[in-house]
Parts: C-alpha cells; structure tokens; sequence
C-alpha cells in the first residue's frame, strides 16, 4: 500500500509569520509611550482646569460678624431675694358661748355684721332666774324682820342683866339668835348676788370690736354651757403669719418695717413676734407682721407675701438672660470674645446657672473676670467665628 501523504502538503495553507522577540519588544514599548501620554495630557487638563477656577474665584474669607458684648466681673457673692408666702388672720379670733345653758331667745347679730366691744349680741331666757330671785328677796326681808324683833330681845335683856332681873343664859341665847339671823341674812343675800351674776351672763357680749364671721344657732334653740353661738373675728388689727426659714428669720428685728403683698395690693407691716419652734411639715419659722393698715379689702384667710434680700456667699457673675445659651445635655453656656482687632472670635464656656432675676442671672463657669460676653443675638453666631465689635 503506497502512502499518499507528503510531508510538505502536511503545512497550513496560510502560515502566520513568527514574531521574533525584538518586535514583540518594540510594541511593548510602543504601548507604554502611547499611555504616558496619554495620562500626561489628562494630567494637563486638570491643572489646566483647577488654574482657571482658581483665577475665576479667588480665595474670599466672610466678613465678621458684629456683635454686643459686655464685660463681665466675678464677685464674691449675691444679694437674693425671696419671696415667702403666709396668710392672713385677724388679730384676735374666738368663738363666744354662754357660760350658762339655757334657751336662746335673741341674736342681735348675723354673719357678716360688725359689732363693737361691749355690745350685747345675743341673750337667754332669765324668767325663772327672775322668780328665784324674787323668792330670795321676799325670804331675805323675813330675815331682816326676825332680826329686828332679835335686836330689840337682846336690848331688853341686856337691861334686864344690868338689874339683875334676867339670868345671863337668856342674854346669851338673844345674842346667839341675832347672830344666826344676820348669817342667814348674808347667805340669802349672797344667792341674791349668783343670781344676779347668772342674769348677766344670760346676755352674751362683744369681748372686742370685728366682724361676725359664722352663726352656729338661732333663736329657740337650747344651747349647753360652752356651745359656740358666733364667732367673731377682729378687725381693728391684722396679724399675717409667714414661714421663714430658720437662718433666714434670725435677721428680722421687731418693730422693723416691711412691705406685704396681696394680690394687687401692697401694705406696710410691722415685725411683732416669733414662735420659738419649727413647724412639722415645712421646718419653718412661723413670724407674726402687724399690718399698719386696718382696711378690710384684703380679706381674711388671703395668701400674703413678703420679699426679702439675703447674702450668699457664691462667686460668680451677673450676665444679661440675652447671652445665656443653651449648650448640650441641659446645660447652658455663653459666648466669650477672645483676640484684637481682625483676629476676634468667640469660643463657648460652660456655666452654672445660680440665681436669676429681671433681665440678670448670676452665674459661675469656665470664664475669667474682665471676659467680653456676647450681650445677644447668641442664636446667629457659633463657636469659632469671627466677630467684630459694636462701636460704642
């Protein structure tokens, strides 16, 4: 069997051409100029590009921003004032009663009406004190009678004696009878006397001039001794009873003037008395004030205050309400100025707020005595900025 195959039809018909490894070098090569220069061109254009914008806009810093400052001083202490809130009550209260039981026939006065010390504002029944004493009078002249007859026994013993008509024992027995008839006679009259004192304090009296302020009966009711019947309230002097605190009440001097207010009204008022214990709920001393004014718009029972001044001893500082800021966390802070001239800006400091009062508060922090604090406006400016001050 012959073979048809000849070696040389075994090629392809189109052979590529072998790269020898020169070329394949110098395409390398070729390769990497062609990206450098490209990447040198981009390079270029963007340089080209942040000149431009850079000659276009030039580098501009915002003005300032004007402000008001004040000049803060640190000081050892405050004066604080307080306000403290009592009551007002009449000078004298009491709730009058008959010292006697019996029917109540007659009140005189009502709630709301005044009355003036003396005045008889309700009375009992007294007829059957009147009869007891009518009986007592008529006993006591029976009395009086028999004492007359036993006079006139003993003066006719007594002569008798004297002649030695009549033995001693019946001028001893005339005098024993006169005796006994005068104790009888002082006992009778002394009832007479309870008797009258029971018709007068049939009659209730005013002990003090006021105001009716309740009625607890009415006529026909019968009442037990020590039952109230009115109660009356003073009105010529008016007492206001404030708690204080203990160191704080130490400081008011009797007879001391002060202002108390109610309400709208505004009255001049006199220190009196203290209490020498604290009362349970409020650990207070209880102080009594005099008003100098007895009018009666302001009326009982009335919330009154008193303001009073006292030192803490607290350093710190007063800033304006307007520079107070309100930091993180609750706390609040201020603005202060820090530089001269073009290089002035504001920082934040941290405070503590201790007391605070119309426009001012008194506070302590991180800021130093003689500090500039941004006066207001705090809400448009921030930490860091430029500022300028207001020229004054």
């Amino acid at each position: 069997m012959t073979n048809d195959k000849n070696p040389v039809n075994d090629q392809p018909e189109n052979p590529e051409p072998v790269m020898s490894s020169a070329q394949r070098i110098i395409r390398s090569l070729g390769a990497m100029v062609v990206a450098g220069l490209f990447l040198a061109a981009g390079a270029g254009a963007i340089v080209f590009l942040h000149s431009r914008a850079a000659a276009e806009l030039p580098a501009q810093l915002a003005p300032p921003v004007v402000v008001a400052t004040t000049t803060v001083e640190i000081l050892p202490g405050y004066q604080r004032t307080g306000s403290y809130v009592g009551r007002l009550e009449p000078a004298r209260q009491t709730a009058v009663a008959f010292e006697r039981a019996g029917l109540v026939v007659n009140i005189v006065a009502d709630e709301g009406g005044s009355v003036r010390a003396g005045d008889v504002i309700a009375s009992m029944d007294t007829s059957q004190l009147a009869a007891t004493r009518r009986q007592l009078l008529a006993e006591r002249r029976a009395l009086i009678a028999q004492r007359n007859l036993a006079k006139a026994i003993l003066k006719r013993q007594s002569h008798l004696r004297t002649k030695g008509w009549s033995p001693d024992q019946r001028f001893d027995e005339a005098t024993s009878n006169l005796a006994a008839l005068n104790a009888n006679i002082d006992r009778v009259t002394a009832r007479i006397s309870g008797i009258d004192i029971e018709i007068a304090k049939s009659e209730l009296k005013a002990p003090f001039s006021g105001t009716v302020a309740q009625r607890s009966i009415d006529e026909g009711a019968v009442v037990m001794a020590g039952a109230p019947v009115l109660t009356l309230l003073e009105s010529g002097r008016r007492h206001a009873r404030i708690g204080l605190p203990p160191e704080l009440a130490g400081t008011i001097k009797a007879g001391q003037d002060y202002t108390l207010r109610a309400g709208k009204y505004v009255r001049p008022a006199k220190f009196i008395s203290r209490r020498p214990d604290l009362a349970n709920g409020t650990r207070t001393v209880t102080m009594l004030f005099e008003l100098s004014d007895a009018d009666d718009k302001i009326p009982f029972g009335e919330l009154i205050t008193i303001d009073l001044k006292s030192a803490v001893s607290e350093p710190g500082a007063w800033v304006p309400l307007t520079a107070l800021k309100e930091g993180r966390r609750g706390l609040w802070t201020i603005l202060v100025v820090y530089g001269e001239g073009s290089t002035q800006v504001v920082r934040s400091e941290a405070l503590e707020l201790l007391y605070a009062k119309v426009g001012q508060a008194f506070v302590r922090g991180t800021f130093k005595s003689g500090a500039k604090v941004v006066s207001s406006g705090t809400g448009r400016i921030v930490a860091g900025q430029r500022v300028a001050l207001v020229k004054e």
